[in-house]
């Protein structure tokens, strides 16, 4: 197992957010340094903000991405889509993902073949990359830019589309785990089974690094669950896990959340028995699923009512109370690599909706993009370029 460099404190990391907002100008001149309009690519790019059927169409005359020093091009084989896309897209999240002009390309979780390479990293490898700070834009083309530090070798046996699934979302199913403080013998309850994190979380809590004794999650795919190897599918639309005797008869060590928020942490205090005495509620999504932060005073009721959270809950835990913890993790090469090792040894599959992969189209884009607004997705959403 490749041990984990310290992670920063909650409070740093709200910190570091608020300031990525700040310098967001400085950020995004950055990124979009003048090009050679003369080399061209095809990519599915946004007008403006707005609903997918109105902003998205594919173009086949997008200058092709500068690469900056100490970054890498990549021939763009495969990528999927995360939340963050969405809310970028959406403009409902401009304070913290705003591109620095229109059109531009949503996307960095990638998987494709190195064009202009940095060491360790040769032409013509393959990798899968994905994105630092507080976006990413690119990933939806031909050609792509990407940080080497947010980089892996990809398996020769794995492919590409698969590749690019397991980019973002399973490396903070890693990540969470290792927040949540699980261990072996505990029992976890995963809310929002059947999305991206949640199927990798499902299936990471069975290696032996965690070895949880028995695992619940909620999902309206209860099959889908089951197959992960899941004990307890909770369908969410006929049964409350609040409400469930048997999850007060046995409470749970450790709960992430990784689709409600605040309705839930409430739910699991006022009904203290499903979570024990003591016990660790780890916060995926902070209040809600949806976030609104069109101006920098909108960060503040985001994140400050979670730090109280965190702060309550450590000023009572000597009394019992049950620990709020909040995930602001980032990847590093580290967490990837152990991730894409643990794919090819088989303890870890890409759980990839089965509408995709989605075509290189502007309708296939459209449709990627209405499927992760709708939430229904079951595990990634990918879209295929070669």
């Amino acid at each position: 197992m490749i041990s984990l460099p310290p992670r920063p404190s909650a409070p740093l990391l709200a910190l570091a957010l608020l300031g990525s907002a700040v310098l967001g100008v400085s950020m995004r001149s950055q990124i979009m340094a003048a090009t050679d309009e003369s080399a061209l690519m095809s990519g599915i790019a946004a007008s403006a903000f707005g609903l997918p059927s109105a902003v998205l169409r594919l173009h086949s005359d997008l200058p092709q991405p500068p690469v900056p020093p100490g970054k890498m091009l990549l021939r763009t084989a495969a990528c999927s889509l995360s939340p963050g896309d969405w809310r970028m897209l959406s403009g409902d999240a401009s304070a913290l993902k705003y591109p620095a002009a229109f059109p531009y390309v949503p996307g960095l979780d990638v998987c494709g073949e190195v064009v202009h390479a940095v060491p360790p990293f040769a032409a013509g490898d393959f990798v899968i990359a994905t994105w630092g700070g507080a976006f990413g834009v690119g990933g939806l083309a031909q050609y792509s830019v990407v940080d080497p530090a947010l980089a892996v070798q990809k398996p020769a046996g794995m492919g590409c589309v698969e590749g690019a699934a397991l980019a973002n979302s399973a490396g903070h199913a890693l990540s969470a785990l290792r927040a949540a403080a699980v261990k072996p013998g505990d029992r976890l309850l995963i809310l929002g089974g059947s999305g991206g994190v949640g199927t990798a979380a499902i299936q990471l809590a069975r290696t032996a690094e965690f070895n949880v004794s028995f695992l619940a999650a909620t999902s309206s795919d209860t099959a889908l669950l089951r197959s992960l190897g899941v004990d307890r599918p909770v369908n969410y639309s006929s049964e409350n896990w609040y409400d469930l005797p048997e999850f007060h008869e046995a409470p749970f060590d450790v709960i992430i959340d990784c689709a409600v928020g605040v309705a839930a942490w409430r739910r699991a205090n006022v009904r203290s028995s499903v979570l024990r005495r003591g016990g660790r509620w780890l916060a995926v999504v902070l209040n809600e699923w949806h976030i609104r932060a069109t101006s920098i005073f909108h960060l503040f009721p985001i994140l400050f009512p979670p730090l109280g959270r965190m702060l309550w809950s450590k000023i009572c835990s000597p009394f019992g109370a049950n620990q709020y913890i909040m995930y602001l993790g980032g990847l590093d090469r580290g967490v990837m690599s152990e991730v894409i090792q643990l794919a090819e040894g088989g303890q870890l599959k890409a759980v990839i909706d089965p509408s995709g992969p989605f075509p290189f189209t502007s309708e296939g884009g459209i449709a990627a993009f209405d499927l992760l607004r709708s939430r229904h997705a079951k595990g990634k959403i990918v879209v295929s370029i070669e």
